[in-house]
């Protein structure tokens, strides 16, 4: 789908049942009559026959998996940030936005765009069961990780800070290996294993958005979660 003045949109058709969430199917993996079964199904059959129908296998909702599931499943992948989920951990937050715009308190609130400054979005179940599946597994790739920049940013405001990190995944969590808040990283690796570059962001550019919470703009928050990255022999 082409944007004006944006990158394109791909579309693709897909599902998400409480057990798979296929995406790219190229038509359903079966007739009327015993689809539901294949897609309300876990079994590595089931991912497979989503597979040969074109899709990418994914599951949704990791918190709901373990990663001895993850591991020994088809899959292509799998959510490392669900927004629902997110939102249920900042209940506290949400239930405090939604009183204020009720009683049109809107004075002073982060602009409507920038509400995810408001949310804890590191969900600890999310990061330690990906770091458990990808400290299970290694391929050999050299590990380089380039700085990334802000689109259309506001010359006239003040920019961000952008601090990048290489980690390494182990049983239940992740440990830095580098960090930069200036150029790139390129890290020689000691150990076999699995990582992934994380871009962390002072959103200071945020201030004109943030209300009178200019505390939100001041401390580092996830922007980028890369891949992951094999290293082996």
């Amino acid at each position: 789908m082409s944007c004006p003045d944006a990158p394109p949109a791909l579309v693709m058709a897909g599902c998400e049942s409480s057990t798979m969430m296929p995406v790219g199917l190229e038509g359903h993996v079966a007739s009327r009559s015993v689809r539901g079964a294949i897609y309300g199904s876990d079994s590595a059959e089931a991912y497979r026959q989503t597979q040969d129908a074109g899709a990418v296998a994914l599951v949704a909702h990791t918190e709901k998996w373990t990663p001895e599931q993850l591991v020994e499943l088809p899959l292509d992948g799998f959510e490392r940030f669900n927004l629902h989920a997110s939102t249920f951990k900042n209940l506290a937050v949400v239930a405090d936005l939604m009183l204020k715009a009720d009683r049109g308190q809107l004075e002073g609130m982060p602009h409507p765009d920038a509400f995810l400054l408001l949310f804890n979005v590191e969900d600890p179940a999310y990061l330690g069961t990906w770091g458990s599946v990808l400290s299970r597994g290694a391929r050999g790739v050299r590990l380089v990780v380039q700085r990334p920049g802000v689109r259309q940013l506001d010359p006239a405001a003040e920019p961000p800070i952008l601090i990048l990190r290489l980690l390494r995944a182990r049983d239940k969590g992740w440990d830095v290996v580098a960090e930069a808040e200036e150029g790139g990283l390129e890290v020689d690796v000691a150990h076999v294993g699995a990582y992934r570059a994380e871009v962390r962001m002072v959103p200071s550019h945020l201030s004109p958005f943030a209300g009178r919470r200019v505390d939100l703009v001041k401390a580092d928050r996830p922007w980028i979660y890369s891949n992951a990255i094999y290293a082996g022999p």
